[in-house]
């Protein structure tokens, strides 16, 4: 399995995560007549969701921070 393929397996499962949490049975659950600090709590539930889908996403798909350090034996960019 290479890594290509196990990015794609890793994104399938958070869509499929996303789907399930934003699905009608769960939504049903959380929509009753309750109030956070005057924010109906489905709002605070969508709101929540939707940042952790994003958030999974993006950690999936984030490049490597730190780039490797150049050896002292290659000569700098620009200069041949």
């Amino acid at each position: 399995m290479n890594k290509s393929s196990s990015l794609n397996e890793r994104l399938v499962f958070i869509l499929i995560i996303g789907i399930l949490a934003l699905n009608y049975p769960l939504m049903a659950i959380i929509d009753k007549p309750v109030f956070l600090k005057g924010i109906p709590v489905l709002y605070l539930y969508l709101f929540f969701i939707w940042s952790c889908f994003i958030g999974l996403v993006a950690f999936t798909l984030r490049k490597n921070p730190r780039p490797k350090p150049l050896s002292k034996k290659t000569p700098p960019p620009g200069k041949l």
